[in-house]
């Protein structure tokens, strides 16, 4: 661990003045990440009639790693087969955010480096044995903002795949009311009546 370790307060709410874009970067990765896999969710729920279909499982995974195996076998199916070889180019970068996305979400926020440049500590641990370790991670600001970067541009590839699947023929309830949601900043409500 580093000899310029901060700590930070029990709840974060006195971060010193070089950690604030570190949090600011850390929030905009969870965000954008969250959109993200929004959109990968959407197309795997709209995709379900056809899936039955076809033989192919309908359960949305909660895993990250299992959600990208279902986006490819969901563009097996042969109404959209045609945008496989997109998807397939995009599966490998998921799977890496996927890991990446791990490290932050999951890691406990030990503190703040000043540097330069500022770093963020995290600690992951790791629990697949009887053995836990821990692992140290450090980003910094541009590292978070990269990631970010390339969640948002991965974000973009999947919600044209969705609309390019519409064009395909794809029939599915609601999904360009859902990325027009998806693309816009401002929250909105859903209801749970039966009409949705």
């Amino acid at each position: 661990m580093s000899d310029d370790l901060l700590p930070v307060d029990a709840d974060l709410s006195n971060p010193p003045p070089y950690a604030v874009p570190l949090i600011t970067a850390y929030g905009l990765a969870a965000l954008n990440w969250g959109r993200l896999e929004a959109i990968l969710d959407d197309i795997l729920i709209h995709t379900d009639t056809d899936a039955k279909r076809a033989g192919v499982p309908t359960r949305v995974p909660n895993s990250w790693s299992d959600k990208c195996d279902a986006l490819a076998r969901r563009f097996e199916l042969p109404r959209i087969a045609a945008l496989a070889p997109v998807a397939a180019r995009i599966g490998p970068e998921l799977r890496k955010m996927g890991n990446v996305r791990n490290d932050l979400v999951h890691g406990g926020v030990l503190g703040f480096s000043p540097g330069p440049p500022a770093r963020l500590h995290l600690r992951k641990y790791a629990c697949r044995t009887e053995q836990a370790t821990a692992t140290i991670f450090t980003p910094t600001g541009a590292e978070l903002a990269e990631f970010t970067r390339i969640v948002a541009e991965v974000r973009t590839v999947l919600t044209r795949l969705s609309l390019l699947m519409l064009q395909q023929g794809w029939v599915c309830r609601d999904l360009d009311r859902l990325i027009g949601q998806r693309q816009s900043n401002e929250p909105t409500e859903r209801s749970s009546g039966p009409e949705n």
